[in-house]
């Protein structure tokens, strides 16, 4: 992965990184790591220059992107233990303003665990520490505020995305997956959170769906190219 430092910007976002360092995290340009490219490469043959007019803000310090592209790499079994680390993890479980409270997500033989559930489902398997985790970060997005700017909110429907899982024995073999809408990745249901701000603040809340576009392919999909034009030359 190319190496990039951020650097203290002037924006929303505390880091700034060359375009770069988001658009080809991989040098060699291939398809996985391409990432924001082919966007950046778009704006730039309209006239945006790399590092002066386009700059990347990424919300957090990662200098990668966080996935693998479902290229199997190792073992989920053997980073289990590194995974349950990051509270993160926790911290995107589905939230109950969101999701129904009674939508089942994990189910064994024996059990089914909902969103009000999560206690007894970090007990059964043997991580207790997963709920004080949960428990200590749930606030930082519970009210899901509006954020006070014209919002756009573009999201991929129509490829299967892990909604449930059951378990023949919890937690220590693959469960089977059950899929619902979203992109891949993200499930529709969360996808429209943004849905919930039209009318509660004055700046316009837009939603413009990706029918087939998965999560990272989205970034370089020609819809979505259009739409970022249209927004920025209004046409």
């Amino acid at each position: 992965w190319r190496y990039c430092s951020p650097r203290w910007g002037r924006y929303q976002s505390p880091w700034v990184w060359e375009d770069l360092c988001i658009g080809v995290p991989d040098p060699s340009k291939r398809s996985v790591g391409t990432y924001f490219y082919t966007l950046v490469q778009n704006l730039v043959d309209l006239g945006y220059e790399r590092d002066e007019s386009i700059r990347g803000a990424p919300y957090d310090w990662r200098k990668a992107p966080r996935d693998n592209n479902r290229i199997p790499v190792i073992s989920s079994f053997k980073i289990r233990d590194q995974q349950r680390s990051a509270v993160s993890t926790s911290w995107l479980l589905p939230y109950n303003y969101t999701w129904s409270p009674e939508k089942i997500f994990v189910s064994t033989p024996s059990a089914n665990y909902t969103i009000r559930d999560f206690q007894k489902f970090y007990t059964d398997i043997g991580f207790e520490d997963g709920w004080l985790m949960r428990k200590a970060t749930e606030a930082l997005i519970y009210s899901m505020a509006p954020p006070g700017v014209r919002t756009h909110c573009l999201y991929g429907t129509r490829v299967n995305t892990p909604d449930s899982f059951f378990y023949d024995s919890l937690p220590d073999k693959e469960p089977k997956i059950f899929y619902g809408n979203g992109d891949g990745t993200v499930n529709l249901e969360s996808a429209l959170q943004c849905q919930k701000w039209i009318g509660q603040q004055e700046q316009k809340v837009m939603l413009y769906e990706l029918p087939g576009s998965e999560h990272i392919e989205m970034l370089y999909n020609n819809l979505t190219i259009s739409y970022v034009k249209k927004v920025i030359f209004g046409s």
